[in-house]
């Protein structure tokens, strides 16, 4: 051991590839053996600034300070690591949607979901219940926007982005976080939370499996994820038998099993009457999944304004024009189809 390790910060890595290992665990030479340097830029101007980590540079203090400013909060020992996952979540937040990525539940846009949550977690943990992250791209822009010109001309959408999401986020804390601080008083010293809770703040508040991970990781305790995934397929073990009858209901499973393997489709059609998204998913006329459609047929989005036929409405109406060949299709109600879809 070193013994005075705040002498030395590491700058980069050096990865030296010699051997193979073969699955017996036996070792053999590699042809080429090589050195892999992993050098990480940020670093690199913590040097050349002269600071001690990437924080104090000059590519996250004016966040940092972008933060405190918005909050009127001062970080101390304990709520640094706070601001400082909002300044550094803020960033890719903003190169994601600049990008095009749009907020989902799977792919990319859950990557994305799943970085914004957290983000907006820790700004609940400083006592922020108001929108924040539209408010701080002004700052992100500052700092970044003279090298990345596309977040000048994408910041009206990340903020809408951005804006969106908290206000979904807002309303999942205020359904889960009562349970979940009930259940945490009752967990004994030492045991982490049950999946079975895990699961019903999932299926009944809408809480991600990571998000309750995380909160509970705050709380230095773990969840047990073997019995969340217990009681997830036992879930869909029910529903594919609820929906494996005659009739309309067996027309139907093709629906549910779209849900399954892509999540919900996103509701847009009370804040916007356009929007884009991407393509999940084709059904033709047979009601079979396909690459292609010709002529009619459905076309399943990660979100969507139309609204489909429901509850004695008649489904929505519009155009829906593909960005690879800039075609345009006809969206048309649903009365009268085969089955209703959940979007069309």
């Amino acid at each position: 051991p070193i013994a005075d390790e705040n002498r030395y910060m590491e700058v980069w890595n050096l990865v030296f590839m010699q051997y193979e290992q073969l699955a017996g665990g036996e070792r053999v030479d590699l042809p080429k053996p090589s050195i892999d340097t992993g050098m990480g830029l940020e670093r690199i101007t913590a040097v050349l600034e002269g600071v001690h980590n990437n924080y104090d540079t000059s590519l996250f203090a004016p966040l940092i300070a972008a933060v405190e400013g918005t909050l009127h909060k001062k970080p101390n020992r304990e709520t640094i690591a706070s601001f400082r996952v909002i300044a550094d979540h803020l960033r890719a937040m903003a190169f994601l949607v600049a990008d095009g990525v749009v907020p989902a539940n799977d792919g990319r846009g859950y990557v994305l979901r799943r970085i914004m949550r957290r983000a907006m977690r820790h700004a609940h943990m400083l006592g922020n219940n108001q929108p924040l992250f539209g408010r701080l791209l002004p700052s992100l822009i500052d700092v970044m926007g003279g090298h990345y010109q596309e977040l000048i001309k994408e910041q009206d959408n990340m903020a809408k982005v951005f804006l969106r999401e908290e206000e979904q986020f807002a309303e999942l804390l205020s359904r889960g976080m009562g349970l979940l601080n009930k259940e945490i008083e009752k967990i004994p010293a030492g045991k982490d939370l049950s999946g079975a809770v895990a699961f019903q703040l999932y299926d009944t508040f809408g809480f991600p499996l990571d998000l309750t991970i995380d909160i509970m990781r705050g709380h230095g305790r773990g969840v047990a994820v073997a019995g969340f995934d217990a009681s997830m397929a036992e879930q869909k073990k029910r529903g594919k038998e609820s929906w494996s009858g005659s009739g309309d209901n067996k027309q139907a499973a093709i629906w549910f099993a779209l849900k399954e393997k892509h999540g919900e489709t996103k509701f847009l059609g009370y804040e916007t009457l356009s929007a884009g998204a991407v393509v999940l998913a084709l059904v033709d006329d047979s009601l079979q999944a396909v690459e292609s459609l010709q002529g009619h047929g459905w076309v399943v989005l990660d979100q969507t304004p139309f609204y489909g036929e429901s509850g004695g409405q008649r489904g929505d109406r519009g155009r829906l024009t593909m960005q690879a060949d800039e075609q345009t299709h006809e969206v048309k109600d649903t009365k009268n189809t085969k089955a209703s879809s959940p979007i069309t």
